[in-house]
């Protein structure tokens, strides 16, 4: 997923390294596409473990490249869609990877049939990550989105304390207007938590960004920095028979909801 924000002023992109993978390929197919000489100096990432791992770039244009990738999905995009209609955008993308694939079986010439080819692999990825959104939105699996407040996100400021949006439409981050470490969450006035953060979870509910029903629990980060609201659908509400292909690449990831 690719997921835009501004931050200090600097607008900025993250990409997983899903992502990245796949644009090497996209690339290698794709000689004559260009890409900006800056992107190729920041994806040197050496062996990551975690492929939801996220990487944030902020050259101008290495973010246009990436907005013109229609096949890599937009996170804010699929945030805001219901599960259902995720599923029927899914549902055609895989009819048309299938349409496409009996079309490139009866192509004799090797240049068509590659660029089909190619273009069928970055529909199936695009489903595969609309697979990984659904995924998210049941409470399946985790965003691991960047822990930072989103640019057209609610804010709410209460004396020396802000309460924001975080990219992660599962969390809400409290943190000091100055940037300063929470020394005490006492300091925190009081009623302010109480009346602001119901307020965030009202408006996330109506933009499908909220589960119907939800838990919820708070922390201090490590640097205490924020604290972080994060709110999850109950065990009970998840839908085991719902699990059917959350993956990547071709594979199925297989997970047990505990």
């Amino acid at each position: 997923m690719k997921v835009f924000n501004k931050e200090n002023g600097v607008n900025k992109v993250y990409l997983q390294i899903f992502d990245i993978n796949m644009i090497d390929y996209y690339i290698k197919r794709n000689p004559t596409v260009r890409v900006p000489q800056e992107y190729y100096e920041q994806v040197k990432i050496g062996n990551v473990v975690n492929d939801r791992k996220y990487i944030g770039f902020t050259s101008k244009p290495v973010i246009n490249f990436i907005k013109s990738l229609s096949w890599i999905i937009d996170y804010d995009e699929v945030s805001r869609m219901s599960i259902e209609e995720l599923i029927v955008m899914n549902r055609e993308l895989k009819d048309k990877c299938e349409a496409l694939g009996i079309k490139c079986s009866r192509i004799t010439d090797n240049q068509k049939k590659q660029r089909l080819t190619t273009y069928k692999r970055l529909l199936e990825y695009k489903a595969s990550s609309i697979d990984y959104a659904i995924g998210v939105k049941q409470g399946i699996y985790e965003a691991n989105l960047p822990l930072v407040p989103r640019t057209n996100g609610f804010k709410v400021i209460c004396g020396n304390y802000v309460i924001n949006d975080s990219l992660d439409y599962r969390r809400i981050l409290l943190s000091r207007v100055d940037g300063n470490p929470i020394f005490s969450i006492d300091d925190i006035p009081n009623g302010f938590i109480e009346s602001a953060v119901p307020i965030i979870v009202m408006t996330r509910k109506t933009k499908n960004e909220m589960f119907k029903y939800y838990e919820s629990e708070r922390y201090l980060t490590d640097d205490r920095r924020f604290l972080v609201f994060v709110y999850t659908e109950p065990r009970k509400e998840i839908d085991i028979v719902k699990q059917k292909k959350i993956g990547s690449i071709g594979s199925i990831i297989k997970r047990k909801v505990g």
